[in-house]
């Protein structure tokens, strides 16, 4: 073999490796001694595979990065299972469950990808945002904090789209599915949950998806806030 056809072959090599890399989904940040990935103690750094389950015990928190950029946040006593994870050409279908606790997703998907998140009761599907999903005593409480999310009842099919500030709960025995405004206490904790600035949502009503509509930031009791105006937008292009 000549030196230059070595050559194209070591590349093609490191190429084949950048790119299993880039498809792995990892655990970014431990806090806490009591994360595991399937039932085994883990550190930051371990891969999680489709199938996988990844779960925080008291006191203990994890980020996981996504192949398609998506950083998911387990708070403590959580527990998410990466139900699957497709790439075709750029485009990403990425499937997780949360069975209990508080688990939010920050994505940034390309046109066409989408995050499903899926409880017992509840399917929510995004492509940009953060969203929490909280799971407790069998009720599933779903709030947007950026951009916008599909939140779907699996028992009846009736779906309901929420934006940033807005929120949904849901039950086994419940019917039907409506948006209602988070509580102050429920952005913050989502906020935390995704390491993200707190902010106050402000409705506009006679606007449409595309407006464009100011922002600022406003003084209370000597603490700035930003303050960001939200227009309803398509969850999915």
């Amino acid at each position: 073999m000549t030196k230059i056809a070595k050559l194209f072959s070591l590349l093609a090599l490191i190429l084949c490796a950048a790119i299993a890399n880039a498809a792995e989904i990892v655990i970014n940040s431990v806090s806490g001694d009591d994360v595991e990935l399937d039932g085994q103690l883990t550190v930051a750094g371990a891969v999680v595979k489709p199938g996988q389950t990844v779960k925080t015990g008291e006191n203990s928190k994890c980020t996981i990065e996504l192949p398609d950029g998506s950083i998911i946040s387990l708070d403590e006593n959580s527990e998410v299972t990466f139900v699957s994870f497709t790439d075709q050409n750029g485009v990403t279908r990425t499937v997780l469950k949360v069975a209990s606790g508080n688990v939010s997703a920050s994505m940034d998907l390309a046109r066409g990808s989408s995050l499903t998140i899926q409880t017992a009761t509840t399917e929510v599907t995004g492509r940009s945002g953060t969203v929490c999903v909280s799971v407790a005593d069998g009720t599933t409480t779903v709030v947007a904090t950026e951009g916008s999310v599909s939140v779907t009842n699996t028992a009846d099919g009736s779906v309901a789209v929420i934006g940033a500030g807005q929120a949904v709960t849901s039950s086994a025995d419940s019917t039907g599915i409506s948006s209602r405004a988070a509580s102050p206490a429920e952005v913050a904790a989502a906020n935390e949950l995704a390491g993200t600035p707190s902010t106050t949502t402000t409705s506009v009503s006679g606007t449409q998806s595309g407006d464009a509509v100011p922002t600022g930031t406003v003084n209370i009791e000597g603490v700035d806030v930003n303050t960001h105006i939200w227009v309803n937008s398509p969850v999915l292009d």
